[in-house]
């Protein structure tokens, strides 16, 4: 009965739920004769073309039909009817044919060797785009697994002995080809399915690839060992028979492969690292391995520029050691190795051992202590023994992966936290009166960048930030020379380990999780007082503002009435400020803060919106502020609105407080003329803060109206701000002129951003193409004008060519094309590079139109 209702049924979701309600009915049948009376009722419905169209709700989709047709296909053997697919002369009807025909094949062989094997044979010669290679390599590996599992030597002699037979002239005549290359690719997918089917491969092309790795050729002996090490690195994936397959062709690879290794060919290197790693069980003494191991050991040691060669060597000695099945040749190794990685330019050195600590965790928990401890002691000492161990470290913590991650705070058995605060206190171990002083500052300066980027990824938290925290508080206490040394250098560390307080309390227990929230709570106010502190360095001042945002944005106990209070403390001595320095340092704390508020939401929104307010007034209210306070709110609007993380609502919820005020304000100045010199200043903060708001809200926010029907738009003030600051900038006192470049460079950032969107958000930016393509063909042509100007202006051409319209461009055409012409005698050659590629990119344009 679902048969006659499948017949003739055009109405997709009636379709959909016959194919459904099909499948539900043959889970459970045994094969009995219905399957090709199915078969014939469901194939006339492959490929499956239906597309909904736009906005359609009614939940049907090309990928859910094509879900249930294929799985109703896999369940009455429809393997021929994906073959036809893939026959198919289109490059997408092929690849969607193979994804097809894998699902299809399923978890059992149909009676299709053979057409199987031509099938994926034709495809990987006929193309060689990765994303069809892709597909058949995936479906050679999952049938020859499942010949493995089902022990089906129907399959094993069609379809693994067949494509030997079939490749064996490519692979043996000519590895270095394409067709070659394609080839050992198949046969290294074959060999993945287990040992049967890899001792075949190997049995039919080893012994041929051995000879050509001796080869004088060069192309032809590094392609031919290139060919061997990937059908040897495709055992390792489940070998099920003992011995192993490789086993009879180790003693000439290996003697092949050193040839190869001895004359620094990489594909020697790669091709050795693939028959030594071949676990559960080595194929090659234990004295072959360790002699090569000390051989590139030699090499990666003795010179360490850039080299693939010496890469490549580095990672196969990593490979090697990571390895429990050479043990011995590690525990001899290694002691070497780590005393190296900590000796000034180490960089394969690094590599190999980072890679070792990736495979294994005995080498990490060996490798990690011995490194800590030399960059305490370097610290401590003042040498260059924190400075190269911190380059070790931060190595090891980026290469080798979560084994070294997890054994950072005591690792197995270790005490929490002992490690990471360790590097905090080497770093503040500075005597007061001591000749050793300044050196160790300067020492642990050195070592902080490569520090801070180990905190950011290792750092939790957990009771190792605890830890951390409740020392940094002792430190902050007192103000004094000493203890100012001391946050020099570790300052930059607690805002490093706050990197990933805003994912929650992962594994801490309530208790803990609520202590630390605390004892950031208390943190609050003195990282405010160090942030505002001007006779601290800047970075340190940066540091503290950053600490104190990742506070805001983390913790939980961290209350909106409290925020409200620091806020106001800040926002009252505004009111008061004694030279814009001060000013400029305050207004970026308070955009911080209020930025980070933002990002939280809830309760903490209202602290954001009272920020906003204060910026607002600062660079919009003409009566009270003069020129520079208003390019400071301008900027501090920008601090605040380059926040990142939160929610998707929360600029535009600042948006709608500020836009008004500051579109208000522009268009007040814009009135004014040139006599009027007092007019034209309401709008100069605001024009700063407004390319602000464009550069990170979508076009549709920024090209809405303004205060009233008739006010601008956010896009037309920019524009008109342009004009305007390329009147007044050469008028005024000479700092004036610096300024209008801010408002300059606000406009054009904005305006490169904007065109770059393409889609609906262009189609609303053509709209401006008579007043914005004249402004920024002059813009690009003005000597005057700063280099990073003129590119832009160029940029933003260049974004309009690749997004736009051709109708809508068409009308400029002949203006665009005179005026970039006569950039390509500008001064500077950056800009005249710039202008030849976007002069030839409208040219092109119009020739293809």
């Amino acid at each position: 009965m679902i048969i006659d209702f499948l017949l003739g049924e055009k109405d997709p979701r009636c379709l959909l739920l016959a194919l459904k309600t099909l499948n539900r009915k043959l889970e459970g049948l045994k094969e009995g004769g219905w399957e090709e009376e199915v078969l014939e009722a469901v194939m006339v419905y492959y490929p499956i073309t239906f597309e909904p169209p736009p906005g359609d709700r009614r939940g049907v989709s090309n990928e859910s039909l094509r879900r249930e047709l294929n799985e109703c296909l896999r369940k009455v053997g429809g393997v021929k009817v994906c073959l036809e697919r893939c026959e198919e002369e289109g490059e997408d009807e092929k690849v969607k044919g193979l994804e097809d025909l894998r699902v299809v094949i399923g978890s059992s062989l149909p009676p299709y060797a053979s057409d199987v094997r031509d099938c994926l044979l034709q495809c990987q010669e006929s193309f060689f785009r990765d994303n069809v290679k892709s597909c058949v390599l995936d479906i050679v590996t999952d049938v020859a697994r499942r010949i493995e599992t089902e022990d089906n030597e129907i399959w094993r002699k069609e379809f693994v002995e067949g494509s030997v037979r079939y490749l064996k002239g490519s692979v043996s005549e000519n590895p270095e080809s394409v067709n070659g290359r394609s080839a050992v690719e198949f046969l290294a997918s074959v060999t993945k399915g287990g040992g049967k089917n890899a001792g075949i491969v190997l049995k039919g092309v080893a012994e041929d690839l051995l000879d050509m790795c001796v080869s004088d050729d060069e192309k032809r002996a590094s392609a031919a060992a290139t060919g061997l090490g990937l059908i040897f690195a495709g055992t390792k994936s489940d070998l099920i028979v003992s011995p192993n397959p490789i086993s009879p062709y180790s003693d000439a690879a290996v003697l092949a492969f050193n040839k190869l290794t001895s004359s620094n060919q990489v594909a020697g290197v790669i091709a050795m690292m693939s028959l030594f790693c071949c676990p559960p069980e080595s194929v090659v003494e234990l004295n072959v391995v360790e002699e090569y191991s000390r051989s590139i050991f030699g090499k990666i040691v003795e010179v360490e520029a850039a080299d693939d060669f010496l890469k490549a060597s580095s990672i196969c000695l990593g490979n090697i050691l990571g390895l429990e099945i050479y043990s011995p040749v590690t525990t001899r190794m290694l002691p070497q190795l780590i005393e190296r990685s900590l000796n000034g330019n180490c960089g394969h050195s690094l590599t190999a051992i980072s890679k070792a600590c990736g495979n294994s965790r005995g080498v990490t928990r060996v490798v990690l202590p011995e490194i800590f401890k030399k960059v305490c002691e370097g610290l401590r000492e003042a040498g260059e023994g924190g400075k190269d161990g911190s380059r070790a470290l931060v190595e090891l913590v980026k290469e080798g992966g979560k084994n070294i991650v997890e054994n950072f705070g005591g690792g197995e058995g270790g005490e929490e936290g002992v490690e990471l605060l360790s590097i905090v206190k080497s770093l503040c171990s500075i005597l007061p009166d001591s000749d050793l002083e300044e050196k160790r500052v300067a020492a642990g300066l050195e070592a902080v960048p490569n520090l801070i980027e180990v905190f950011k990824i290792v750092v939790r938290p957990n009771a190792e930030l605890l830890a951390i925290v409740n020392y940094f508080k002792n430190i902050i206490k007192e103000d004094d020379a000493l203890n100012r040394k001391r946050l020099n250098v570790s300052l930059p560390l607690f805002t490093a380990s706050l990197t990933k307080l805003e994912g929650g309390g992962g594994d801490m227990n309530v208790g803990d999780w609520t202590e630390l929230n605390d004892a950031l709570v208390g943190l609050v106010k003195p990282l405010c007082k160090i942030s505002r502190n001007l006779t601290h360095c800047l970075d340190v001042r940066t540091a503290a503002s950053e600490g104190l945002m990742r506070i805001v944005k983390g913790s939980t106990t961290v209350q909106a009435s409290f925020l409200k209070e620091v806020v106001k403390e800040i926002v009252e001595t505004l009111k008061s400020f004694k030279d814009i320095e001060t000013l400029g340092n305050d207004v970026r704390l308070l955009a911080r803060i209020g930025g980070a508020a933002a990002c939280k939401g809830g309760a903490e929104g209202e602290v954001a919106d009272e920020v906003v307010r204060v910026l607002c007034g600062m660079c919009c209210d003409c009566e009270e502020n003069d020129l520079k306070v208003r390019v400071v709110g301008g900027e501090g609007l920008g601090e605040f609105i380059r926040s990142e993380g939160g929610g998707p609502f929360w600029r535009q919820r600042a948006a709608s407080i500020a836009l008004p005020e500051i579109m208000e304000s522009i268009e007040a100045g814009l009135e004014g003329t040139e006599e009027n010199s007092s007019d034209y200043q309401k709008c100069f903060g605001s024009i700063i803060a407004a390319g602000h708001f464009a550069q990170s809200l979508p076009v549709k926010v920024v090209s809405k109206g303004g205060v009233s029907s008739k006010s601008l738009n956010v896009l037309q003030c920019l524009m008109a701000g342009l004009v305007l600051a390329e009147k007044r900038k050469g008028m005024g006192e000479p700092w004036e002129a610096g300024a209008w470049e801010v408002v300059i460079n606000s406009a054009m950032l904005s305006f490169q951003r904007l065109t770059s969107a393409g889609g609906e958000d262009m189609a609303v930016f053509e709209g401006y193409y008579e007043t914005l393509l004249p402004t920024l063909l002059h813009f690009s042509l003005r000597n005057s004008y700063s280099v990073d100007g003129n590119v832009l202006a160029l940029d933003c051409l260049k974004n309009i060519a690749a997004n736009g319209t051709f109708a809508k461009i068409k009308k400029s055409l002949i203006l665009i094309n005179h005026r970039l012409g006569l950039v390509l005698g500008h001064p500077r050659r950056e800009v005249r590079m710039k202008a030849v590629e976007v002069r030839n990119i409208f040219i092109l344009l119009d020739r293809k139109n």
